[in-house]
């Protein structure tokens, strides 16, 4: 059923952001139960990974670790996890030209995927990263009956300082050490 649902969301048209976009829109990756939830994908860092997701490839490890310049990789690996245990999606499925926070019609037209994904994957926790993670979906996942922790991006984390990093990391770490 991912599958299909992943297939679907690759072909989306419901808004114009996919014009400004040099890949496919990114349904994400799944492997795990514990699922994280972003913003958006950013473009990919390496030209291998670009060709393989303009050619309808899976979101891969390969993309997701070169994204942010490794930020993602040292946060996951900050959390002491392994890659096979974790989920990883975005509420928008599409890169944002610039990077640019997505319009609140963007975020619509994705979140109704974002829900499939999740009531068709089995996930035992969610972790929502960043502001518009929690703004747009905290309310709507609070009915399904999973457990939800929110926390700021890890980007914003790195900026203001390694105490308040650490206290997160901490945070996020006793948080999913209850359901792995």
């Amino acid at each position: 059923m991912i599958k299909k649902l992943n297939n679907k969301i690759r072909k989306c048209r419901k808004c114009d952001c996919y014009r400004d976009i040099i890949i496919l829109p990114q349904p994400g990756y799944f492997k795990g139960k514990i699922l994280f939830i972003f913003q958006n994908p950013a473009y990919p860092k390496n030209k291998k990974s670009d060709e393989n997701l303009k050619n309808g490839a899976d979101f891969d490890i390969s993309y997701l670790t070169s994204l942010k310049s490794s930020t993602l990789s040292k946060f996951i690996n900050d959390l002491g996890l392994d890659w096979n245990i974790i989920s990883i999606t975005n509420i928008v499925k599409c890169p944002m030209k610039d990077n640019i926070s997505p319009y609140d019609t963007i975020i619509d037209n994705c979140k109704s995927y974002t829900l499939l994904q999740i009531v068709n994957f089995e996930i035992s926790c969610i972790l929502l990263v960043g502001s518009i993670a929690k703004e747009y979906l905290f309310s709507m996942l609070s009915a399904l009956d999973l457990p939800i922790l929110t926390v700021p991006h890890y980007s914003h984390l790195f900026r203001i300082g390694d105490l308040a990093y650490k206290l997160s990391i901490s945070k996020v770490k006793q948080f999913i050490s209850k359901y792995q």
